[in-house]
């Protein structure tokens, strides 16, 4: 036992935080004594008695006294220590101190107390905690002392129980360098409180009035009982247990609940490091591997969901799919426990995995299934670079962790099915999460009506007042474009033929009859002289080179098997993925997939910062460009407010998307294999419309003969032409814009002008009129160049 003084608070300005009237009186314990002498009948009254003698020694000790020399009444402390600590407990190992009364001053403690938080101090007055334990806060010691020092008078002089957290307290383990935890736990059973004058009246009802709502009751407390009033005698017990292992278990249980407030792979550090502190051994890691299915069919990567170094390994070492999905049914058939103390050769040579793990210094490997609700959900993976370090009293101590961790494999499993739906709504339906909420509702409706009726209506789902936003960005001339990339393969197809039957016929002129020849030439004169084939021609066609000259070649290579070289060169540079035949066709695909996918992204990146600012329903389609709609307003999104600079707004951030995509499409034709340039158009369409779900199309259109006119017109504009002019409205590096009244661009011209302050738009705008479309007349346009360019990352 020790008898140095050690302060628990160092480091901190205790002192300051605030001041209490403490004595340190053993008078307290001496009644209990008296009491129990009373009470006992057994041989322990003994016990009493000669602890009630030892301290007549010392009629000192009657009254309170301060604490300089703690050896001199060792004959007293220890007697106290006998009679309230267990008699099974073994000093050595017995987490166990006298302190001061509400004060952090030990005077008295176990070696075990004292071997834990200090360092060496024999020939020291006070003795200094070591620097491995992580010390709290001013401010927590501050709320833990006051919400301590209250719960005692509300118990003792109210009768009133106030609850409150456990006082927890986190050391670094020298040898290990893991995180330990351990419980501070006080028995103020021999600590007296006088008051100074008579004690207002309270109630926890009394407190519950005056408590504002989110409110510290600590707050209430120190205005109706100020601690001045009152003097604490006697000494507290303090009685340390180590909860590394709770601890553990609580850290994973938070995980759990916030684990979507953090990455996979910092949740899976965290879990790491809890099962470490469990098992107090930093040579071991561990791997969780979740039972991940898509279409009943196993599936896992490394960044979805958690992280198995088997499988890892294995697919470094080129272990493909095949041997993943062979692994995991072969398990999940025969779930049990694999235990390698040791990966021996031998294991080695039975299973590749085990040799894999071997070459990456993973000497002793466990599985252990893990199961949620009685049902597999995955495998914890328990493993180390150290031979017979694994065994098994340190897996019991993980047991704890089994529920929790199973929650965690679960949890995961779960996410991956809520990504999908999530991708699967957001990419490839129409259910978006802007409008989600109508669905829910409808849906709900719909159920309501089954209980009543046998084959309810669907409710119909609509957004009315919806203000439409469309754009489009077009490829210049893509029509043309292909058809003259089109006509360049079919020449060099023509040619590569001809070329072909030519060197035929050197090795055997009978190979190919006059018939075909002439055929061959007829095509190559009217791809030399057609600028577009009819779609009958191009049948025709088709049917030539893809149904008669294969057969004919067949036929060639059967009767002289000396003419397959040429005919396999012919068949390779027919090969649509890298044959000469398609070379112009590959190399216009290969810039309009550059163009599609950058505008793609930005889109994306559109939608998203919208929904941020205000939900909408963003819808794209695929043409030879990208086009969009844009339907948003207050029905959209009902709990929130919607007012015209909303749509200022998006309005805005439209024209900035549509000009930083005029730059990117122009920085990409440095990249592109076939230079093609871009056109960028907006319709401005004046007034709200109607929205609503089409069931049978699973899509939403416009509803209302009036509504449909903004689907009519914006079909019709990309070709547009400027009146009494041969030119067309849109133009590359431009953005035109088309509207109806002058009123309706005010938005557009604001945000121009910010765009022309900033150089991206040119100073000249271009007032146009447009030719009349089909019956709709009266139309305008706003042109205006777009300036400057991006960097591509």
């Amino acid at each position: 036992m020790k008898t140095k003084l050690l302060n628990l608070a160092q480091g901190s300005d205790y002192q300051a935080l605030y001041t209490l009237d403490t004595e340190l009186s053993f008078r307290p314990f001496i009644r209990f004594l008296e009491q129990k002498i009373q009470e006992e009948h057994t041989a322990r009254a003994a016990i009493f008695k000669a602890a009630l003698d030892a301290f007549a020694r010392y009629p000192e000790l009657q009254d309170p006294i301060t604490v300089t020399d703690p050896e001199k009444y060792k004959a007293v402390l220890e007697q106290i220590f006998t009679i309230l600590t267990p008699v099974t407990e073994p000093e050595s190992s017995y987490l166990w101190a006298l302190c001061l009364p509400m004060a952090p001053t030990v005077f008295y403690c176990t070696n075990a107390f004292y071997d834990l938080l200090t360092v060496a101090c024999d020939d020291a007055d006070i003795c200094s905690l070591k620097p491995n334990l992580i010390q709290h806060t001013e401010e927590d010691w501050r709320q833990q002392k006051l919400t301590h020092t209250y719960s005692i008078i509300l118990s003792k002089l109210y009768g009133i129980p106030f609850g409150h957290k456990d006082i927890i307290h986190k050391t670094i383990d020298e040898g290990t360098g893991l995180a330990r935890y351990y419980r501070l736990d006080f028995d103020d059973r021999f600590i007296n409180i006088k008051t100074s004058k008579p004690l207002p009246e309270l109630t926890m009802e009394s407190i519950q009035e005056q408590l504002p709502p989110t409110s510290n009751p600590l707050s209430v407390l120190e205005s109706k009982l100020p601690l001045n009033l009152f003097t604490f005698e006697g000494f507290s017990v303090i009685t340390l247990t180590e909860v590394t292992e709770e601890h553990a278990v609580e850290t994973l249980r938070d995980i759990v609940v916030e684990h979507a407030q953090n990455s996979d792979e910092r949740n899976f550090e965290r879990i790491e490091l809890a099962l470490k502190s469990m098992i107090g051994n930093p040579a071991i890691s561990f791997g969780l591997l979740p039972l991940l299915k898509i279409n009943n069919r196993y599936v896992f990567k490394n960044g979805i969901g958690l992280k198995s170094t088997l499988i890892d390994l294995a697919r470094q070492h080129g272990f493909g799919e095949e041997m993943f999905q062979g692994f995991v049914r072969s398990y999940v058939t025969a779930p049990r426990i694999v235990f390698l103390r040791s990966i021996t050769p031998l294991h080695q040579d039975l299973s590749p995995a085990l040799k894999i793990l071997a070459e990456h210094n993973i000497l002793s490997f466990v599985i252990i299934p893990m199961y949620y609700q009685g049902k597999l959900c995955g495998v914890l993976e328990v493993f180390s670079d150290q031979e017979n370090i694994i065994n098994e009293k340190m897996l019991s101590r993980l047991n704890a962790a089994n529920l929790v961790l199973s929650q965690v494999l679960q949890q995961s499993i779960d996410d991956l099915q809520t990504e999908i739906a999530r991708v699967i709504t957001d990419k490839f339906t129409p259910l978006q999460p802007a409008v989600q909420w109508k669905f829910n509702e409808a849906a709900w409706e719909y159920l309501v009506q089954e209980q009543e009726q046998e084959a309810p209506r669907l409710p119909r789902i609509a957004f009315e007042d919806v203000y439409p936003l469309y754009g489009a960005v077009d490829i210049r001339n893509s029509t043309e474009e292909r058809n003259t990339a089109l006509k360049a393969d079919l020449e060099t197809h023509l040619h590569l033929l001809e070329t072909t039957m030519q060197a035929i016929q050197q090795c055997d002129t009978c190979l190919v009859n006059e018939e075909s020849v002439k055929k061959h030439k007829e095509w190559q004169q009217k791809i030399v002289n057609s600028h577009n084939m009819s779609p009958y021609q191009a049948m025709k066609l088709e049917d030539y080179l893809h149904r008669e000259i294969p057969a004919l070649l067949q036929s060639v290579r059967q009767n002289n098997p000396g003419a397959s070289g040429l005919i396999d060169h012919y068949l390779q540079a027919i090969n649509p993925k890298d044959g000469a035949t398609f070379q112009h066709r590959r190399e216009l695909e290969n810039s309009m997939q550059l163009i599609n996918v950058t505008i793609g992204k930005t889109l994306d990146q559109f939608n998203s910062t919208l929904q941020e600012e205000f939900p909408c329903y963003f819808e794209k389609f695929r043409t030879d460009g990208v086009e969009y709609d844009i339907y948003t307003g207050p029905s959209i999104d009902p709990t929130r407010t919607f007012d015209h600079n909303s749509l200022k707004k998006i309005r805005h951030r439209q024209l900035e998307v549509m000009a930083l995509m005029a730059q990117q499409t122009k920085a990409l034709l440095p990249l592109m294999p076939k230079a093609l340039l871009t056109t960028q158009l907006i319709f401005v369409h004046g007034t709200h419309i109607d929205i609503a779900f089409r069931a049978d199309e699973k899509r939403f259109d416009v509803e209302g003969s009036y509504n449909i006119r903004y689907q009519v017109v914006k079909k019709r504009i990309d070709k547009a032409f400027i009146k009494n002019t041969a030119q067309r409205l849109t133009q590359p590096g431009t953005i035109a814009i088309v509207y109806s009244g002058k009123q309706e661009i005010e938005d557009y011209l604001e945000g121009i002008q910010s765009l022309q302050q900033a150089g991206t738009l040119s100073q000249e705008l271009e007032w146009l009129e447009l030719e009349e479309l089909q019956g709709l007349t009266g139309m305008k346009a706003l042109r205006v160049q777009v300036l400057g360019g991006v960097t591509l990352a």
